[in-house]
């Protein structure tokens, strides 16, 4: 088509010196020159406006498209009637603009669009997935469980980052930014334990069932997230934050797993050497036995959610500094893989059992299992979910034998 039009075109702009030179004509020749042509073509294109370029080439009948925006091309009625976009309704009414496959074939239908599902819709099905039995699963509907953490790590991380980005000045000192970092870290942490208090609260003081006010607390929380970035990503951070996150030990330890590290300790001590920990291991086991025995249930509630706000608030800030910018759908992809970190751990979905060892034990585990797989390239991700559900499915029997040698013994 090139050798057809080429000469049109060049005599239509008023050049049919052109038409026939040697260096643009035939196509064969054009790559030894493309870039002298590139040149020669913006110099043109900048001598007439748009509806100037559109008539020319309509009235020389030679094919073109005009380049559009987004704005644009979401008004433009071809682009509807192409099938290039579909509008999607939600339950709440509102509408939103979705993106067709950019190649449909003609025997290929159109294929419909459903909505994606909600954070925490489909936790029961997942679970099921896992192998937890319905009597399990409404434990952990009875009892506890935070689906907060997810939405909570992207709500901290979006206001932290755009904190940092309101009080950096211009142009600051090391020691300025540093101390900039640190204040951010505080605020994060305070957004993280304020985000925990509401799910704690709404379980303990409004007595809403755990895995419910905490679905519902996540997608308010979320919600916020949402609304403050208008779904967009929050960009130009200090580079302070990336360069600490991105910041070795000895070349070698990332800070991230440093601050994990920290956080395990942290907890480590709170659950096996302190009375709150008790407290917590009580609740867990049977909570109208602690409340008998005296203990502040919806107190030590409270308090467990918002130290999971504050571990969420880290992880968050920690997505930021790795990514150098903050977004509200960074976390969507772990809140399985902190379900499936549990199950590994042997953490009793009934409560009152579980250790960090466990938990820290069961990172690694899937840390190194991701990290093998990123050796093999050729391994196809349907084979990668393959080797993650036989290695699920291991553990949880080698936990459910442990569980019935101990019965047996008892």
């Amino acid at each position: 088509q090139y050798n057809r039009h080429y000469p049109i075109f060049m005599t239509a702009i008023g050049h049919p010196e052109l038409a026939d030179d040697p260096r643009y004509f035939p196509q064969t020749n054009l790559q030894a020159n493309i870039e002298e042509f590139y040149d020669f073509l913006v110099a043109e294109m900048a001598k007439r406006t748009l509806d100037e370029w559109c008539k020319l080439m309509d009235a020389n009948d030679l094919p073109y498209a005009v380049a559009q925006t987004w704005d644009q091309l979401l008004v433009d009625k071809q682009a509807w009637a192409s099938g290039c976009f579909y509008e999607m309704e939600y339950s709440n009414g509102n509408k939103r603009t979705m993106v067709r496959p950019p190649v449909i074939f003609e025997e290929t239908e159109l294929p419909p669009y459903n909505r994606g599902p909600y954070l925490g819709e489909q936790t029961e099905l997942v679970l099921k997935n896992l192998g937890y039995s319905d009597e399990q699963i409404a434990a952990m509907i009875a009892g506890g469980i935070d689906l907060t953490v997810v939405a909570t790590a992207d709500l901290a991380g979006i206001l932290g980052c755009l904190f940092m980005k309101l009080i950096m000045p211009a142009d600051a000192p090391m020691i300025v930014q540093a101390l900039v970092l640190l204040v951010t870290t505080l605020v994060v942490l305070a957004i993280g334990a304020l985000c925990g208090i509401f799910a704690g609260t709404l379980i303990a003081r409004v007595g809403i069932p755990a895995m419910v006010a905490t679905l519902g607390a996540s997608d308010v929380i979320l919600g916020l997230a949402v609304g403050i970035t208008n779904g967009s990503s929050v960009k130009d951070l200090p580079p302070v934050l990336y360069r600490t996150v991105s910041w070795r030990l000895f070349d070698i330890v990332p800070l991230p797993t440093l601050v994990f590290a920290v956080c395990a300790l942290c907890v480590y001590i709170i659950l096996s050497k302190t009375a709150f920990g008790f407290k917590i291991y009580m609740i867990g086991a049977n909570k109208k036995a602690a409340t008998y025995s005296g203990t502040d249930t919806a107190k030590t509630i409270t308090l467990v959610h918002m130290i999971s706000g504050m571990l969420a608030s880290v992880s968050g800030l920690l997505m930021c500094g790795h990514f150098n910018s903050a977004r509200s759908d960074f976390g969507k992809s772990y809140l399985t893989p902190a379900i499936l970190i549990c199950v590994l751990a042997g953490v009793d979905p009934n409560g009152g059992k579980g250790k960090v060892g466990g938990m820290v034990l069961a990172v690694i585990i899937l840390q190194m299992l991701s990290s093998g797989f990123a050796l093999f390239q050729n391994i196809s991700d349907y084979y990668k979910n393959l080797i993650w559900g036989l290695v699920l499915i291991l553990v949880m029997i080698i936990n459910v034998a442990s569980e019935r040698r101990k019965a047996k013994r008892t």
